[in-house]
C-alpha cells in the first residue's frame, strides 16, 4: 500500500504522543494503552496503524532481540508532528530488556495510581535539561552523591526510571527496575542521592531475583547511614514477579 493511501487520525496522534514518552515500545504495549484509554483494542488494528505511521515516516520499528517483539519508536518527523522537542533516539540494545520492563511497569502503575502523575525518564530529561542545558534547577532529577551523602562535583545528576507525583501534594515517589546485579557501592550512592532530595518521599525498587541480594545489602547500608543523619526516607524492594502478578498493589 502506498504512503498516500494512509490517513492520519486523531487517535494516531494520541498514541504517537504516548510512544514519544519512551525510548521505545512494542505493539503489545500500544494495544494495552488503547485498552486502558478506549476500553478495547485489536492487535491487527494496532499493527495496521503502526505500519501506516512507519510508511508516513513517523515511526521506525525493528526486531532487536530474538523471540521478543519488535521495538517501535518515533522518528524526528514523528516527534515534530506531536510537538515533542529534542532529538530522536534509537533504542539501546544493551538496555532493551530493562527499557521494556520499565514500560510494562509504568502501564501497571498508571492503571493502579489514578491520583498520581507519571513521568518517564525521557520526559524528565527533556524537562530538566532542555536543549542539553544542565545549569537549571532540576524538577525531577536529583544531585548525585557518594555513599556518605557528599555531593559529587560536575553538576552530576541522577535520572530515575520513573517518577510518580501525588497530585494532592506534589510529592515524588521514585521507581527503579533492577534486573541485573549492580555494584553495591554504586547502589548505595544512588539510593543516598534519592534519599537526600527534598522532593523525594520514597524509593521503590522492582527487583528480579538476580539483583535482589545486592539491592538488599545496599539498602541496609544506605538506611543505616541515612538514619544516622536523621533521614528516614524509606527504600522499598519488591520482587518483580510478585508485584507484576498482583491484581492491585498495596500503596506505600
Amino acid at each position: 500500500m502506498s504512503e498516500k493511501s494512509w490517513q492520519l487520525t486523531e487517535r494516531d496522534r494520541e498514541w504517537l504522543s504516548w510512544v514519544g514518552r519512551w525510548w521505545f515500545v512494542t505493539a503489545e504495549n500500544i494495544e494495552a494503552e488503547w485498552v486502558r484509554k478506549y476500553g478495547q483494542a485489536n492487535r491487527r488494528a494496532v499493527l495496521r496503524r503502526v505500519q501506516a505511521a512507519r510508511e508516513m515516516g513517523l515511526v521506525e520499528s525493528l526486531r532487536m532481540v530474538a523471540n521478543r517483539p519488535a521495538a517501535v519508536w518515533l522518528t524526528k518527523e514523528g516527534m515534530k508532528l506531536v510537538g515533542i522537542r529534542g532529538e530522536a533516539a534509537r533504542p539501546r540494545l544493551a538496555e532493551f530488556h530493562h527499557d521494556l520492563y520499565v514500560v510494562e511497569l509504568a502501564q501497571k502503575l498508571v492503571a493502579e495510581r489514578p491520583d498520581t502523575e507519571l513521568v518517564t525518564e525521557r520526559e524528565l530529561r527533556r524537562e530538566d535539561t532542555p536543549g542539553g542545558a544542565a545549569n537549571i534547577d532540576p524538577q525531577y532529577a536529583v544531585q548525585r552523591r557518594n555513599s556518605n551523602a557528599v555531593i559529587l562535583g560536575g553538576n552530576r545528576r541522577v535520572y530515575p526510571d520513573l517518577v510518580t507525583v501525588r497530585k494532592t501534594n506534589g510529592h515524588h515517589l521514585i521507581h527503579e527496575v533492577e534486573h541485573t546485579p549492580k555494584d553495591v557501592r554504586r547502589l548505595v550512592s544512588l539510593m543516598t542521592s534519592y534519599q537526600e532530595s527534598e522532593n523525594v518521599d520514597g524509593i521503590r525498587y522492582y527487583a528480579f531475583d538476580a539483583a535482589l541480594d545486592r539491592l538488599e545489602r545496599a539498602r541496609s547500608i544506605a538506611v543505616e547511614r541515612s538514619e544516622s543523619r536523621g533521614n528516614r526516607t524509606p527504600i522499598q524492594i519488591v520482587r518483580w514477579d510478585d508485584f507484576m502478578s498482583t491484581e492491585k498493589e498495596e500503596r506505600p
